[in-house]
Parts: C-alpha cells; sequence; structure tokens
C-alpha cells in the first residue's frame, strides 16, 4: 500500500510549537513502513526532509530514519519560538544550520537512542541570559557518533555591547573540542582555544565579580586599569557538564594555558 500525506499538524509537546504542513509519502509491506521525503514546518522554519524505516511495526518497532537538509532562523522569531530559545538559555538565535544525521530508535526503548552524523553551524548570531556579550558569526562542524561528539573546528566573534563595558568591543575565537557520552552524562574536553587580543576592561566586564565577595577586587582593578591578553593556547581536562560547578573547579587545576599580555598596569601601593 502507498499513500500520500499533506497538511498534517501535530503538537509534539506542551512546552514545544506546533509542527504543521507534514507532507511525504508512506509505503507499507509486510509490517514494514517507508517514509519517502518528509517535510515540515515549525512557526516559519522548515524542517530538514525525513527519510525513515519502521520495521516490526505490530511487535516491536523499530525506526530507522536519515534527516537530511537546513534548518534556517531568521533575526525575528515567531512568538511560538520565543519560550523554546528562552528554555535554552538564550536571549536571541539566528543562523543557519545544516545537518546529515542518522538515527536508530527502538521503540520499546526510545531512550537507548543512536545518533551519528554531521552538524555545521553557519553565521550563528546568539545572545544567552548569562552575560551581556553576544556571539557573532559562529561556524562549527560537529560531528556525531553515539558515544562522542568531536568539534574539530569552531569560531566567533564576541561583542560586548557600550553599555556593559564603557565603549565597547570585540575579539574573535577559535577553539575544538570533544564531547564524550553525549546523550547520558556529557563531558566536555576542550582540546585547544586560541583568540585575538582582548582589551583587559573589556574582558573584566564579564566576570561575575559579584560571585567573589572582594577577594578578587585586586585582579579587578589590574584588569581595569587597561592593557589586553591574547590567548595563544588554552586547554582543559574533562568536566563532567551534568555538575558542571564542581567539574570546572576541577578542571582549572589541570588547564593548559600560553597567553601575551601587552600593556598592563599593576599599581602596587608601596610608598618611594
Amino acid at each position: 500500500m502507498t499513500a500520500q500525506v499533506a497538511g498534517l499538524s501535530i503538537h509534539p509537546a506542551s512546552n514545544m510549537p506546533l509542527v504543521d504542513h507534514i507532507s511525504g509519502t508512506l509505503h507499507l509491506a509486510n509490517g514494514i513502513v517507508r517514509v519517502e521525503k518528509l517535510r515540515s514546518r515549525t512557526a516559519s522554519i522548515s524542517l530538514p526532509e525525513i527519510s525513515a524505516t519502521v520495521s516490526d511495526l505490530l511487535t516491536e518497532p523499530r525506526v530507522s530514519a536519515h534527516i537530511n537538509g537546513r534548518i534556517e532562523v531568521g533575526a525575528h522569531l515567531d512568538k511560538a519560538l520565543v519560550d523554546v530559545v528562552r528554555d535554552l538559555g538564550l536571549e536571541t538565535l539566528a543562523g543557519r544550520v545544516d545537518v546529515d544525521l542518522k538515527v536508530e530508535v527502538d521503540a520499546t526503548q526510545p531512550k537507548d537512542f543512536r545518533l551519528s552524523g554531521k552538524v555545521g553551524l553557519k553565521q550563528i548570531q546568539a545572545k544567552t541570559v548569562f552575560t551581556p556579550a553576544q556571539i557573532e558569526d559562529l561556524s562549527a562542524n560537529i560531528f556525531i557518533r553515539p558515544d562522542v561528539a568531536t568539534i574539530p573546528y569552531a569560531a566567533a566573534t564576541i561583542r560586548v555591547p557600550k553599555a556593559a563595558a564603557f565603549s565597547g568591543g570585540q575579539f574573535a575565537l577559535n577553539l575544538k573540542g570533544t564531547v564524550n557520552s553525549w546523550s547520558t552524562q556529557p563531558a566536555a574536553t576542550l582540546e585547544s582555544l586560541n583568540t585575538s587580543p582582548i582589551s583587559l576592561p573589556l574582558l573584566a566586564s564579564l566576570v561575575p565579580w559579584e560571585k567573589y565577595d572582594g577577594s578578587a577586587d585586586f585582579l579587578k582593578k589590574i584588569m581595569l586599569a587597561g592593557g589586553s591578553v591574547t590567548v595563544e593556547d588554552a586547554s582543559l581536562p574533562s568536566i563532567n557538564l551534568s555538575n558542571f560547578t564542581d567539574a570546572s573547579a576541577k578542571a582549572l587545576k589541570g588547564m593548559t594555558l600560553a597567553a601575551m599580555l601587552e600593556s598592563l598596569t599593576v599599581q602596587t601601593g608601596f610608598p618611594y
């Protein structure tokens, strides 16, 4: 049996926007369903095309799917997507995502899904709720296997607006890393990071000084006095993202850093 599907809509979850304009072709034979060229939209965003096979439909369904295509998010989000973006810790989000992914799911144990493939980020613009800094022109390649996600390349410009840092400013960064056990107990390793020169007053505007109860005032004064730092190479050992605060403190002890300071001013307070 073959059937054409068009104009369907589903609401996947209460905190997710409606997925509509669903269309595609379904083939059913010998307890196996094949889905071809399944297309859909959510809000104003076209979702990547999906092809899938569902075997053992009446007993223990297993899904094997291929997701391939592009997601483009405009600068002005639909109201339906604003809450979704905020749940991700973002105030704004725009850009392009290219996906080429394969998914295998046992319907009786959906949490044990297997995902592999590639995700490409292009011209991503975003701002998190945690810092005044804005991420601009983020590009990255992410290669995903069931047990590890590898990021061999990521580059972005970090811009801080005038309201947050005197005259404002920006710097570029490049990094690569890995995330092990990404679907269960994610642990991230920063393999390398380098930056363009970063104004120290600009960098000071991004530090949550209030959390240090005055213990870092000396460092704060040095940074606000001027100068710049260029990170030539930095790395961090594995950080358990499910317990980020404790794990990051331990990881800092294993951090390696090569940086260049310029025009640094240190006031000792000693009389002359």
